[in-house]
């Protein structure tokens, strides 16, 4: 089985290419990115398994030839709004599943309009398979085909910021925290304002107690479609360093988290546009009093992340619930374990559902047994309440 990995020189790209050689079946797993150099180097440190192609997300011919003789397609690029229904596209041309990391909650209706083609091409797209979305959702699954009814769901998450944040992540970030976003409530989907209702959650020390708030993310809008009944689920997320978040939604409080452009001279540019690019790239924010505090603090507490997911509902006829907990110093292992999981189950064919499907989709038993056997530890409660 061939595995093409687009992004293969990010953190998770290249953490789901050193897991997936390891898979049975694999017999090689391309590493595709623009920065050849690099991804070289990885998969030098890979083995013979693994092949750097240079491949260009933009470039329709460059994803086509990389694609030829492919068993799954695993998109680990950002922006997910921008890359995945381009590299969704040319999975349905070339005839081969794919999957990703989407978590832009604005993506999924574009994400959505592929499922006829997809499953006219008799593929699946997976969209969503990292830590959120992803492994929670199906921590979600597991627990809701263990009550009799569930009601409510939050999910909650924190990590460190990463000394450089890309421009794919400033814009993510502000997409999440500093605009209207969807949640689920009471059997619906509405939209409230990102960075609202806070909620304390309690993590190891030295981080403590630290503010979640509402975020943007697929959650609310793709896990309703696999449990029936439920009635309200929200998301939300924080960072371990609180003068960051606060940071974000002041810019969205100024407006600068809009996707409308404006006239600048003879250009236009959108504000979300130029302020991604700007806090990634600019020596002149890097100068400035709060980047050097946030960092500071930041390096500081030293790297973090954890999720927090709460399953609310009814098992024989009493009020009950399920907690998951995850907590670790390695930022990435939660995400490109599953997104290596649910990788080589598209290759190997253990995905029998095609069009377009989301992690709660996926039978949460032997997808748990196997992040078990990844190393990839969690707590697990059940409570009566």
């Amino acid at each position: 089985m061939r595995a093409v990995i687009f992004g293969a020189a990010g953190n998770q790209g290249r953490g789901v290419a050193g897991d997936l050689v390891k898979r049975e079946g694999i017999s090689k797993v391309i590493l595709a990115d623009i920065r050849l150099d690099e991804i070289k180097r990885i998969a030098s440190d890979i083995g013979e398994k693994a092949e750097a192609v240079y491949a260009d997300a933009d470039d329709q011919q460059s994803v086509a030839a990389v694609l030829k003789g492919a068993d799954v397609l695993a998109n680990m690029t950002g922006p997910g709004f921008r890359y995945s229904p381009m590299l969704i596209r040319a999975a349905i041309d070339a005839r081969v599943n794919y999957m990703d990391l989407l978590d832009d909650a604005e993506a999924i209706p574009h994400v959505l309009a592929f499922d006829d083609a997809a499953k006219n091409a008799g593929i699946t797209v997976l969209a969503g398979l990292g830590s959120s979305p992803g492994l929670c959702d199906i921590w979600v699954r597991y627990a809701a085909d263990r009550l009799d009814r569930v009601d409510d769901v939050r999910i909650a998450w924190v990590g460190t910021i990463t000394p450089t944040p890309t421009s794919a992540g400033w814009g993510h970030r502000l997409g999440m925290f500093a605009q209207q976003v969807p949640i689920f409530k009471d059997g619906e989907i509405v939209y409230v304002p990102g960075g609202s209702d806070p909620e304390v959650i309690e993590w190891p020390e030295p981080f403590g107690t630290i503010e979640a708030r509402i975020c943007a993310h697929p959650e609310p809008l793709t896990i309703p479609r696999y449990i029936k009944g439920i009635k309200n689920i929200v998301n939300k997320g924080s960072y371990t360093v609180k003068e960051f978040v606060d940071l974000v939604l002041y810019l969205g409080s100024l407006g600068l988290a809009s996707m409308k452009p404006i006239k600048v001279g003879d250009i236009s540019v959108a504000p979300i546009e130029f302020c991604r690019h700007f806090f990634a790239l600019s020596d002149e924010f890097k100068q400035t009093e709060v980047y050097k505090r946030i960092m500071e603090r930041e390096l500081a507490l030293g790297p973090f992340t954890g999720v927090d997911v709460l399953v609310k509902g009814e098992k024989g006829g009493r009020p009950a619930r399920y907690v998951y907990n995850y907590f670790s110093t390695n930022r990435a292992f939660k995400t490109y374990i599953p997104a290596s999981i649910g990788a080589h189950m598209l290759a190997s064919g253990k995905v029998g559902l095609k069009g377009v499907i989301f992690a709660a989709a996926l039978d949460p038993k032997p997808f748990l047994d196997e992040a078990v056997r990844s190393n990839l530890v969690w707590e697990e409660r059940f409570e009566q309440l």
